[in-house]
């Protein structure tokens, strides 16, 4: 990434990433949705790295003498809405949100489309074998 401004993104294959700036470092917090894997770089360099399959999650590290935590937080989970906030010594330092439904809308019309076809299915075959 070339800047350092936090912002976030979410896509089906990537996953969510969230990216801050601290003293001009880039730290980046990214998950996997379909694996649940978690992982946080700082100037990509793996400094945490977890599984999670649970609505939240805290990763703690230390850079240099400041201790860190970093939570996820799912606040929708039909919505996809999940909160990534970033503490420095039991500080809070920022809150991002990212919403995979609202900021992906391609994601509604393919769960759509795709629960439509497995639903026809269901029913075809309820059908056909009564």
């Amino acid at each position: 990434m070339t800047s350092l401004a936090p912002h976030s993104k979410f896509s089906v294959r990537q996953g969510y990433q969230f990216w801050f700036n601290i003293a001009g470092q880039e730290l980046c917090a990214q998950g996997s949705v379909w694996s649940g894997r978690e992982i946080i770089t700082l100037n990509d360099q793996a400094i945490s790295d977890k599984r999670n399959y649970r609505v939240k999650s805290l990763h703690q590290f230390s850079i240099g003498l400041d201790n860190y935590e970093l939570e996820f937080n799912m606040v929708s989970i039909i919505m996809g809405t999940l909160e990534c906030t970033l503490v420095k010594n039991g500080v809070h330092l920022s809150t991002q949100s990212i919403c995979s439904i609202k900021d992906n809308p391609k994601v509604v019309g393919a769960f759509f489309i795709g629960g439509f076809m497995v639903g026809s299915f269901g029913f075809a075959a309820a059908v056909w074998l009564a």
